[in-house]
């Protein structure tokens, strides 16, 4: 069975509640890991995508809006459990969010 794109894309979403899940428990080498893999299969879908010419606007869109709750995801988590301040997540979410807008 080979993955899609947008597959690959989708599993990060469910990721990142194993993710959050896992540094719950304190399972904290786990959580890490995950996160490594998340940030990898951000690069794999984007490459798997443009070698097989398997883009697609609905493939973009989902990639962009899975990235955004991923990352966000994780600072709110973070700022919630005191782990960064909310000065470190406001700056990090308004360079993102900039990056993103300046695309278009």
């Amino acid at each position: 069975m080979k993955l899609t794109p947008n597959q690959i894309t989708l599993s990060r979403f469910f990721l990142l509640i194993l993710i959050i899940l896992s540094y719950e428990i304190r399972f904290f080498y786990l959580g890490t890991v995950l996160v490594i893999i998340g940030l990898l299969s951000d690069f794999l879908d984007g490459y798997i995508a443009r070698k097989y010419k398997k883009g697609s606007a609905v493939g973009i869109f989902l990639d962009q809006f899975v990235d955004k709750l991923f990352v966000h995801g994780l600072l709110l988590y973070f700022l919630a459990r005191g782990h960064v301040g909310f000065l470190v997540v406001v700056i990090i979410i308004l360079r993102y969010d900039i990056a993103v807008a300046l695309r278009y």
